[in-house]
């Protein structure tokens, strides 16, 4: 249950997590310090690319510092939104533990599927979005 969440932005403001109801949403939690989270945030950044108004995806830096953080998604051309989330509450209330981890959220907000661990590729990424939200890409 990820309502109620609210995650300062990298680019200033805040992320709600609760306020993604209406559109299906995949949630990316990573960290600058997680080597295969460095290998699969390029591939979210292109399945946000390639989403356009079907699916909304958000990118959650945790249990990082912010600087290394939001260094590192400018580094990898991230320009999906991006939360910080220093105490790992996204994953504390999910129950999660270690990095990285794809969220994938309902239209109505309810989790889905938690994927564990790197997702591979942009066409990984698809298969799962299909699947478990069934929305094509």
């Amino acid at each position: 249950e990820l309502t109620g969440l609210s995650l300062a932005c990298f680019t200033g403001g805040r992320l709600d997590l609760g306020r993604a109801q209406g559109t299906p949403t995949v949630v990316n939690l990573w960290a600058s310090w997680c080597a295969p989270c460095r290998e699969e945030l390029p591939v979210v950044q292109e399945l946000a690319d390639t989403a356009g108004d079907q699916l909304r995806v958000l990118g959650v830096d945790s249990q990082d510092r912010a600087a290394a953080g939001a260094s590192f998604a400018d580094d990898a051309g991230v320009t999906l939104p991006t939360a910080y989330d220093e105490d790992g509450e996204v994953a504390t209330a999910l129950g999660l533990r270690g990095l990285p981890h794809t969220v994938f959220l309902a239209a109505d907000g309810s989790v889905a599927h938690v994927q564990v661990g790197q997702v591979q590729s942009l066409a990984e990424f698809r298969e799962l979005v299909a699947e478990h939200l069934g929305v094509q890409l």
